[in-house]
C-alpha cells in the first residue's frame, strides 16, 4: 500500500513538473495522434485535449501548414527527431512564433512507441530577428543608393562586398569583383601605383587614400578618390577593411581646364613681359647709343666753340650750356640703365644684382649686403630678367615706402630652384590688406607676381607693421613652355 502511494506521489510530481515548466509539452502515439498536452499547452490554446485532437493542424498558421506537414511526415517516415519553426494561434486568436521539437521513444526492438515534443515560444526572438533583418535591408538600401562606391573585405586586403552603385557603374556582378577581381578595372597606368599603396596600407594597417581611374560599363575610365579604413577589435587586430570611392571625374576635368587656362595665361603673360623687355632694351639702346652720342657730340662742339671764343660772356653761356648737357646726359644714362642695365646682359644676374643694390644703397644712404650662390651659372635670360626686376621692385619699396636702414639680398640655388630673398628692417605693412587693395597697389606686388607667374615661379611675402619685410621669390631654372598649342 505504501509502495503504491509512493508511486502515485512520484507520478503526481512528474505531472506537476510537466505542467509547470515554462514550455508547451505534449506527446503523440506512434501513429502521430496526440494523446497528451500539458497545462501550458491547453492554457495557451484554450482547447482541451479532445478539442485539439479533432483538428491537430487547426492552430497552425495557414501559411505554415503545408510546409510543417510535409517536413513532419518526412521525419516520421525516417523515424528521426523533428524540429521546425511555426506560428501557433493563441486562445485570443493571435499567432506567436514557436520552435517545435519532437523526438521518438523506441522499445527494445527499436520500434517507435511514442513521440514526445516541446514548443518553445520564440516570438521575441523572431521580432528581434525581423527588426535586425529590416535594419540590415535598410542599411543595404542606403549603401546601395548613395552616390559612392562602397566596399569591404577581410583583413588580408581582398574584397568580398561591393555595393550596387559600384557594380552598376562597372556593369558587372559581385562575384567578378570579389577577392582580387576588382583590380582588373584599374587603369593600366595607375595599377602598379595603386596596388603598391594598397598593399602597404594592408601590411601596415594604415588608412588608404589614392586618386585612381576605374573602367566603367561604357568602356571609359573615370577618376575616383578612394579611401579605406581598417576596423580593429578590442585587441587592436584588424578584422575588416571598409572603404568608399568618390567619383571626382568632373573635378579632375575642372582642374585640368584650370591648369590649361593658367598655362595659357602664363604664356600670354610671359609674351607680354618679353615684349616689354624687348621694348625696354630697344629704348635703352636708343637712349644710350643714339641720344647719348648726340648729346655727347653737342657737348664736345660747345666745348670747342668755348675754346675758340674770346667773348667772356659767350663763354660763360656756353659753359652753362655744357653743364646742362652734362646733366641731361647723366639723366639719359640713368634712364637707360634703369630700362635695361648692360651689366645684366653682359655679366649675368648676380653681378647685375650686386651693382643695382650698391647703386641703390649709395643713393639712399643705407647699409646693404649681397650674397650669391657660386653655383648659379647658365641661367635662361628670361629667368634672369624676371629675378632682376623683382629684386629692383623689392629694393625700391624698401627705400621708398619702408624707410629701411638696411637691406639684405640673397641669391641661391635650392633643389634646382633659384631663390631670391630680399629682407629689410623697415616699417613693414599688412600683407593681407595690401593684397585686398590690389587696385591701389603702390608696392608693385601685382607686377612682381605677374613676372614670377609668367616663368612658372612662386612668390611669398612676410611682413607686418614695424616688423620689416621679407620677399621670397622662387624661379625654375628652366622657364615654362611658351606654346599655346
Amino acid at each position: 500500500m505504501k509502495s503504491a502511494t509512493l508511486e502515485l506521489s512520484k507520478t503526481d510530481d512528474i505531472r506537476l513538473i510537466i505542467d509547470t515548466i515554462p514550455v508547451m509539452a505534449w506527446s503523440l502515439r506512434s501513429d502521430g495522434v496526440v494523446d497528451f498536452l500539458n497545462q501550458r499547452w491547453t492554457e495557451y490554446a484554450g482547447l482541451t485535449l479532445e478539442q485539439y485532437s479533432a483538428d491537430q493542424t487547426g492552430l497552425i498558421h495557414p501559411e505554415d501548414v503545408s510546409r510543417v506537414l510535409e517536413k513532419w511526415q518526412e521525419q516520421r517516415v525516417r523515424g528521426e527527431a523533428y524540429g521546425d519553426e511555426m506560428r501557433i494561434r493563441r486562445a485570443d486568436g493571435k499567432y506567436r512564433w514557436f520552435l517545435v521539437r519532437t523526438a521518438p521513444l523506441r522499445d527494445d526492438g527499436g520500434n517507435i512507441v511514442k513521440w514526445y515534443g516541446v514548443s518553445l515560444d520564440i516570438e521575441d526572438r523572431k521580432r528581434m530577428e525581423e527588426q535586425l533583418r529590416r535594419g540590415e535591408e535598410e542599411a543595404r538600401r542606403i549603401i546601395d543608393v548613395i552616390p559612392q562606391q562602397i566596399w569591404s573585405g577581410p583583413a588580408d586586403g581582398t574584397v568580398d562586398y561591393c555595393n550596387f552603385q559600384w557594380r552598376t557603374q562597372l556593369g558587372t556582378g559581385l562575384e567578378s569583383l570579389q577577392g582580387g577581381g576588382w583590380q582588373q578595372m584599374l587603369h593600366p597606368d595607375d595599377k602598379a601605383r595603386v596596388l603598391k599603396a594598397w598593399n602597404e596600407s594592408v601590411d601596415n594597417g594604415t588608412p588608404y587614400e589614392q586618386e585612381e581611374r576605374h573602367l566603367c560599363d561604357d568602356g571609359n575610365y573615370r577618376w575616383f578618390l578612394c579611401r579605406g579604413l581598417p576596423l580593429r577589435n578590442a585587441d587592436g587586430r584588424i578584422e575588416r577593411w571598409y572603404g568608399a570611392n568618390t567619383d571626382i571625374t568632373e573635378q579632375k576635368r575642372a582642374e585640368q581646364a584650370l591648369e590649361e587656362a593658367n598655362r595659357r595665361l602664363r604664356i600670354l603673360s610671359r609674351r607680354r613681359v618679353q615684349v616689354q623687355e624687348e621694348e625696354r632694351r630697344r629704348l635703352a639702346r636708343e637712349l644710350h647709343d643714339q641720344i647719348g652720342q648726340l648729346l655727347t657730340a653737342a657737348k664736345i662742339n660747345l666745348q670747342s666753340g668755348q675754346s675758340l671764343s674770346k667773348d667772356s660772356a659767350l663763354n660763360s653761356k656756353l659753359g652753362d650750356t655744357v653743364g646742362i648737357l652734362e646733366s641731361v646726359l647723366q639723366q639719359v644714362r640713368k634712364i637707360s640703365f634703369a630700362l635695361r642695365p648692360p651689366v645684366l646682359d653682359d655679366l649675368g644676374l648676380a653681378p647685375a644684382l650686386r651693382w643695382m643694390l650698391s647703386e641703390a644703397a649709395k643713393s639712399a644712404g643705407l647699409s646693404a649686403e649681397f650674397t650669391a650662390d657660386p653655383r648659379l651659372h647658365h641661367l635662361e635670360a628670361e629667368t634672369q630678367t624676371a629675378c632682376f626686376r623683382v629684386a629692383v621692385e623689392a629694393v625700391t619699396n624698401a627705400i621708398r615706402h619702408a624707410r629701411a636702414h638696411k637691406i639684405v639680398v640673397e641669391l641661391c640655388n635650392v633643389d634646382h630652384v633659384i631663390e631670391l630673398r630680399v629682407r629689410d628692417d623697415g616699417g613693414g605693412f599688412d600683407v593681407a590688406k595690401v593684397e585686398r587693395e590690389a587696385e591701389r597697389d603702390r608696392l608693385g606686388l601685382s607686377g612682381m607676381r605677374e613676372r614670377i607667374f609668367a616663368v612658372g615661379g612662386k612668390l611669398e611675402i612676410k611682413s607686418a607693421p614695424d616688423k620689416g619685410t621679407e620677399i621670397l621669390a622662387q624661379f625654375p631654372i628652366t622657364a615654362a613652355p611658351d606654346s599655346l598649342g
